[in-house]
């Protein structure tokens, strides 16, 4: 097995711990993060204060960098089953021949002497438990032949599952046929085992139902993170240097050693605003104060921001979208600092940002740990917050109450039977300000040069809150290049931006089908959206392109009145 590389986002996001790794001569799964930094490996500390409270940690570190070699993440092989291309032996136990300890070698078949490749199939539950496909319970139904030789063999005539037979040496046999399906493990009387193998396969008691699926299948793995945005006064240089500082501690340093430090580390600094600092940092574990609402006032306050890691101006904007909008600030410099919390597996996990809190997640340490990994992110973004008269006025209409009660109900019940928490801030705000977002996001691809994908939004949504931030971030040191703020310079670029997307809102491809969409009759939990019209990627939706509604933001034809952009125009004609 050569050198293979990962960035640092890639392990918060796509292979952290629990993640099966595709190579190309082998499989691996990402150890858990308690073994990273065995033998006193270096590491890259990150300051968030606000995230670190939220999540009861108190640092952050990067994820090691590199190869599969020296000074990275730890991993363990997975499966453990193999298959000779050969004979087509199936095992767990070939041998491991001597080799380059640099190099881990491939196992290799006894019989043949050939390099196996690992198996295609894995089983996996809800709660993250994964393990081996049960091979032998598979090929015997629940009985035992004592422990024969097992033989995976394709019949030759398609590449399906149901062309490879399992055959064990006392004669018994079975395709993979169905082995897929929902029930298929149950049938062949499989329950979890319980199984963590990225935690030195530390297992628990599961009565989860097993799924088998491929290793390589998308839905073996979603990452959970939270982040937070660097906003002032944490973003404040002196502020992110005593808050680095304090993070060196295992506890609240003294008020003696508090002052001994600042004569050390402070000798030309104000004591004084020294000590306004470190008063912050006591006071925030203390109120804990929402992320995402100190985020809304930073981002929406009546003066600019100048600093390393937030940079904010006001801009120009034209009557036209004044109507629609209080403000739109260009966020020409924006610090994100993204942490793994954990992973799910077979369905997606589901974030609330109004309440900002997520579905129980498999761990990522067999034990609780002062520290989570994370890595910053510089970038750009634009800042849009609605006009809070006219949209108090566009609530309070009937229509509307009624077609996005429509769509939070159905919400809502797809949350609960997932055991999920209901939504804190359910009002039609919310469909509007997503939805909004997401024409937008989809415009500003085609104008700005970024990629949808490369783009985000965070919602600022609740009684207090009616505002949104398209934003995109990289972990490279020079951040973004400046695409997405010139839309916003001169304010007739802008104008033309958001009345496009607004045109574009009004008519859909797949109309009628899209435009009669009723989501009381869909998991989706969406209104009039689909993807030619208003949805993503699901990397930058904040909730995996659910609660959306053209209808919220322009009236559709032959509907009522319900957009948010010409709810006072008059009637509307027929489509």
């Amino acid at each position: 097995m050569g050198k293979q590389f990962i960035r640092p986002s890639q392990i918060i996001t796509t292979f952290g711990p629990g993640s099966v790794v595709d190579l190309p001569d082998d499989s691996v799964m990402i150890a858990g993060i308690d073994y990273w930094f065995d033998g006193n490996k270096p590491f890259k500390i990150i300051t968030e204060p606000r995230l670190q409270t939220a999540l009861n940690v108190s640092e952050f570190r990067t994820p090691p960098v590199g190869s599969f070699r020296d000074n990275d993440v730890p991993f363990v092989r997975f499966p453990r089953w193999r298959v000779c291309p050969g004979c087509s032996m199936l095992s767990d136990r070939f041998r491991w021949p001597r080799g380059n300890p640099d190099l881990p070698p491939v196992p290799r078949c006894d019989r043949c002497n050939r390099e196996t490749y690992p198996s295609r199939i894995v089983v996996a539950c809800p709660r993250g438990h994964i393990a081996d496909f049960p091979w032998y319970r598979w090929v015997h139904r629940g009985q035992t032949c004592g422990g024969g030789s097992l033989f995976l063999r394709g019949e030759g005539r398609s590449a399906s599952l149901g062309d490879l037979r399992v055959e064990c040496s006392c004669g018994k046999s079975h395709t993979l046929a169905g082995a897929l399906g929902a029930d298929a493990m149950a049938a062949a009387s499989c329950a979890c085992p319980g199984t963590r193998p990225w935690l030195d396969d530390n297992r628990e008691e599961c009565t989860e139902r097993l799924y088998a699926m491929q290793r390589g299948a998308s839905n073996i793995y979603f990452s959970v993170t939270r982040s937070a945005l660097s906003v002032p006064p944490w973003s404040d240089p002196l502020q992110a240097e005593v808050a680095s500082l304090r993070s060196q501690f295992p506890s609240e340093p003294s008020d003696e050693l508090w002052t001994h430090i600042i004569k050390e580390r402070f000798p030309n600094r104000d004591p004084d605003l020294v000590w306004k600092c470190i008063t912050r940092l006591k006071e925030l574990r203390d109120t804990r104060p929402s992320i995402r609402s100190e985020e809304f006032g930073a981002l929406s306050a009546d003066r600019d921001h100048f600093s390393t890691t937030f940079e904010t101006r006001r801009q120009q904007i034209s009557s036209t979208t004044a109507t629609y909008l209080s403000d739109v600030v260009a966020v020409s410099r924006l610090r994100e600092v993204r942490a793994l919390v954990g992973f799910t597996r077979i369905e997606a996990p589901e974030m609330d940002p109004t309440i900002e809190s997520f579905v129980k997640t498999a761990p990522i340490s067999s034990r609780a740990l002062d520290w989570l990994p994370a890595v910053e992110n510089l970038g750009e973004g634009i800042f849009a917050r609605i006009n809070s008269a006219r949209l108090r006025k566009w609530e309070e209409l009937p229509a509307v109450k009624e077609r996005a009660g429509k769509v939070l109900e159905t919400y809502s019940a797809w949350r609960q039977v997932r055991g999920l928490q209901a939504l804190k801030e359910a009002h039609p705000r919310l469909i509007l300000i997503h939805t909004l977002a997401h024409v937008l996001m989809r415009q500003m691809s085609l104008e700005c040069g970024y990629s949808s994908a490369s783009l985000r939004e965070r919602i600022y949504a609740s009684e207090d809150m009616a505002g949104l931030l398209i934003y995109t971030s990289s972990p490279d040191s020079d951040g973004s290049l400046g695409g997405l703020i010139r839309q916003t310079n001169p304010p007739e670029r802008f104008d033309e931006s958001l009345m496009s997307s607004v045109e574009l809102a009004e008519i859909c491809s797949n109309d009628p089908l899209c435009r009669e969409h009723l989501s009381v009759h869909a998991d989706r939990a969406n209104g009039s959206a689909c993807h030619a019209c208003a949805m993503v990627s699901e990397t930058s939706c904040e909730f995996g392109n659910r609660l959306l509604d053209r209808g919220m933001i322009v009236s559709l034809p032959n509907m009522e009145m319900t957009g948010y952009f010409d709810f006072d125009a008059g009637a509307r004609g027929k489509a």
